[in-house]
């Protein structure tokens, strides 16, 4: 495909990705959208510039985030102002992953109590620490534990003090909040635009009140 758009005078940037992994049994999940453990945040991440033949490894933390500058930065829009913003991206010495809420069939049904937090994951060089609104921190070693099935937040205090630091410092405090469940309705536009997306099992066939 690049080739044949090559060929017809195209610069072509291609960024292959996925918005989430899938839980298949992992810590005692299925689906996704339920924790921030690596099983669902650790996804691929590829990007081929106009011209490039050869691979390279980018080994930094990287995350969607991030997307729009690296796109800009094999474009001939990088100069440009309207792309400032896109550029000032975060910094790639540590990532942040969140899962405020889970879905509403998620803290409704069977072990309901265990959706009902906010999980915050925190990503340095060392360590992954996770903090959760209902006290169940955890924290693993970076790169040691791939399944992240040794917990190490006692162990470890000093990690822990420094990466919930580093989490106050990443975000806002109007993010920093205890769970709630909340119950919004969509309306017609918005549930046909999750079946679009694969998100709807049925077609929508709009809203009751209409």
């Amino acid at each position: 495909m690049a080739e044949l758009l090559t060929k017809r005078g195209y610069e072509t940037l291609i960024v292959i990705t996925s918005d989430d992994g899938e839980y298949l049994g992992e810590h005692d999940f299925l689906g996704h959208s339920k924790d921030v453990y690596d099983t669902v945040l650790n996804i691929p991440l590829l990007l081929k510039a106009p011209g490039q033949q050869s691979k390279k490894f980018d080994e930094p933390f990287i995350s969607h985030v991030h997307i729009p500058g690296l796109v800009f930065e094999h474009t001939k829009l990088h100069e440009s102002k309207i792309v400032e913003p896109f550029m000032s991206h975060w910094p790639r010495t540590n990532i942040l992953a969140e899962n405020d809420y889970s879905r509403t069939k998620d803290v409704t049904g069977q072990r309901s109590d265990r959706f009902q937090r906010v999980r915050t994951a925190v990503y340095t060089e060392s360590v992954k620490y996770i903090h959760s609104s209902d006290d169940q921190h955890e924290l693993y070693v970076a790169g040691d534990d791939p399944k992240e099935l040794k917990k190490l937040y006692l162990e470890r205090p000093r990690n822990a003090e420094k990466s919930e630091k580093l989490r106050d410092r990443l975000m806002p405090d109007s993010r920093r909040g205890e769970p709630m469940i909340r119950e919004e309705v969509l309306s017609s536009e918005e549930k046909q635009a999750l079946f679009d997306l694969g998100h709807l099992a049925a077609e929508p066939v709009g809203d009751p009140e209409e």
